[in-house]
C-alpha cells in the first residue's frame, strides 16, 4: 500500500506557486470597470480621469484599455490638480 499523501521531504521540494501579486501574471492594460475597481470610483470617473491626462487610454481594436502603471499612480498619489 503506497502513502500518496505528500511528506515533507517532497513538499519542501515542490516548486512555489505563483501568486495574485507575481506581477508576469497581472495584465498591463485594464477595462474600465477593473480600472474603476482599482481606483475604487465609477466609471464615468475613469473616463473624465483619461480626458484630463491623469491615466493613460490605449485603443485595443476598437475598445478602451487604461494601463495599469497609471491607473495604480493615481491610486497611490491622486489625480493631478
Amino acid at each position: 500500500m503506497s502513502n500518496t499523501a505528500p511528506n515533507a521531504a517532497t513538499a519542501a521540494k515542490a516548486p512555489a506557486r505563483p501568486t495574485v501579486t507575481d506581477d508576469h501574471l497581472r495584465p498591463l492594460l485594464l477595462r474600465e470597470a477593473e480600472a474603476a475597481k482599482l481606483l475604487g470610483c465609477g466609471r464615468s470617473l475613469v473616463w473624465k480621469l483619461a480626458r484630463e491626462g491623469a491615466i493613460t487610454k490605449v485603443n485595443l481594436r476598437g475598445a478602451a484599455r487604461f494601463t495599469r502603471e497609471s491607473v495604480e499612480k493615481v491610486a497611490r498619489e491622486g489625480a493631478p490638480r
